[in-house]
């Protein structure tokens, strides 16, 4: 299989490279230019991040590993001397789809920076009790419709005042989180200890925001529990205990590193310090004949009916066969054809992909129930893939011997 490519450059009304991280003094970034590709569910008005980069010193991007799918591409960037904001290629009201199939590659994904008008957003973060925490505070932009990554990120120090510069006008959701303990090349890291959270909308239009005053609350926890899908027993083919990730869904400008735990299907298990947001949930290590029904999210925002289940049910697999003579130089792709997450695919995107080994022989296990499209060469078949059982499949015809 011949991976997609999307290739481009991003500069400014000069026809100068835009920055690609813009760092202070002791490095920590304070400005950056990041491009994502993104891919949506059917029916969903929301983007998820499947690759994102930074760009080098010519404001060039490339992403040269993309499977078969659907996706389109957007820039987000803060900090320029341009100011801040998001773009969709080629615009925010008509964005492109890109359709990889296999070793499509597009080229001159050009985005123009252009200067707005720009406001500063200024305030206070405080911890109830706590008026000298052992860190400083990270702080974030995010569009309420679109939160992929963060519009703006200002840190704060012990004192707990920060200020956003260079942010145009616009509807924001505002995050604190604190206290901090380091960064890494975009986020903060949180500290040992007690996490605290807050989240508010502000609008900045036509003026500074100043004056803002954030009441941070202790960090949340969410009790789960291993769980058969529907009104089904609990299958025998899968475990008992598993591993959860949770994967944050807000820009918080922090990175989650505790967020994962052990999750059983005999008693509730608890995992601690997470914000007041959304969080996507994955279970791994399931096993070859079980699955995840669904793709389960859950806001913290808002009161959550604990213990969370984690549906588990017996997956479906495919078993294959291409000519032994040409097995080493193809690649089986297996493309979901309802445009969700393919069980199984840790890299978020719409296909997984297969080595035949030297009898020709090639396997998908873990696969949700529904219809798939398979392929290798020009051999390409719709399958239809039941829980529990093996769907047999030859690939032969369309791969010359």
């Amino acid at each position: 299989m011949r991976y997609g490519v999307m290739d481009g450059r991003v500069t400014n009304v000069r026809g100068e490279p835009v920055e690609g991280i813009v760092r202070a003094t002791g490095g920590q970034t304070t400005g950056a230019t990041r491009i994502a590709v993104l891919t949506r569910q059917t029916g969903s008005t929301q983007f998820r991040s499947v690759r994102d980069t930074s760009l080098d010193d010519a404001g060039h991007f490339r992403f040269f590993d993309l499977p078969p799918g659907q996706y389109e591409l957007g820039m987000w960037y803060y900090g320029l001397n341009e100011g801040a904001g998001m773009q969709l290629y080629p615009d925010n009201s008509n964005p492109r789809i890109f359709t990889i199939a296999g070793g499509e590659v597009y080229n001159n994904l050009n985005f123009l920076v252009t200067p707005n008008p720009q406001y500063k957003v200024a305030g206070t973060v405080t911890i109830p009790d706590t008026p000298n925490p052992s860190g400083g505070f990270a702080l974030a932009l995010g569009l309420p419709d679109q939160p992929v990554l963060p519009i703006a990120i200002a840190i704060a120090g012990k004192d707990g005042k920060f200020q956003f510069d260079k942010v145009p006008a616009g509807v924001y959701d505002l995050y604190a989180t604190g206290p901090t303990g380091g960064y890494t090349a975009y986020d903060s890291t949180l500290g040992k200890g007690d996490a605290y959270f807050a989240k508010t909308r502000i609008q900045v239009a036509g003026s500074d925001v100043t004056g803002l005053s954030l009441t941070l609350t202790p960090a949340r926890s969410l009790s789960l529990r291993l769980r058969p899908h529907g009104n089904a027993p609990y299958p025998a083919v899968c475990p008992q205990s598993a591993t959860v990730t949770l994967t944050s869904l807000d820009p918080w400008a922090i990175v989650f590193f505790n967020a994962n735990g052990p999750v059983s299907a005999a008693k509730d298990q608890s995992i601690p310090n997470l914000a007041p947001g959304r969080f996507r949930i994955a279970a791994s290590g399931l096993g070859a004949g079980c699955y995840q029904a669904g793709d389960l999210v859950v806001d913290l925002a808002k009161d959550v009916a604990q213990p969370v289940g984690v549906e588990l049910a017996a997956a479906g697999s495919v078993h294959g066969t291409l000519h032994a003579a040409r097995a080493g130089d193809f690649t089986v792709a297996l493309l979901d054809t309802g445009n969700a997450q393919t069980a199984g695919n840790p890299d978020d995107t719409q296909s997984l992909h297969a080595f035949p080994n030297a009898e020709g022989h090639f396997v998908f296990e873990g696969l949700h129930p529904g219809r798939y499209r398979i392929g290798a060469g020009s051999s390409v078949k719709e399958i239809e893939v039941t829980g529990g059982e093996v769907t047999n499949v030859d690939l032969s015809e369309g791969v010359p011997q």
